[in-house]
């Protein structure tokens, strides 16, 4: 079992047993319809396991080097 996290309540699940998958990953400040965001560094030592990048990627000049930027 897998559960997609909001943001504000990934680090109350920290112990959870399960796989959290965190949108809303965001590196840098963007004007974008993302309203709540987080790192995905600050996701992950909140207990992410998996994120969830979409934007960002996917509107890159340099995928490969924005993707690296997020791992």
């Amino acid at each position: 079992m897998v559960l997609f996290v909001a943001l504000k309540s990934l680090s109350n699940l920290k112990e959870f047993n399960r796989k959290k998958f965190v949108p809303g990953i965001r590196n840098e400040l963007t004007s974008d319809d993302q309203k709540r965001t987080m790192s995905s560094k600050e996701a992950y030592e909140n207990g992410a396991d998996f994120i969830v990048v979409g934007g960002p990627i996917t509107q890159a000049d340099n995928f490969k080097e924005t993707i690296l930027n997020y791992i």
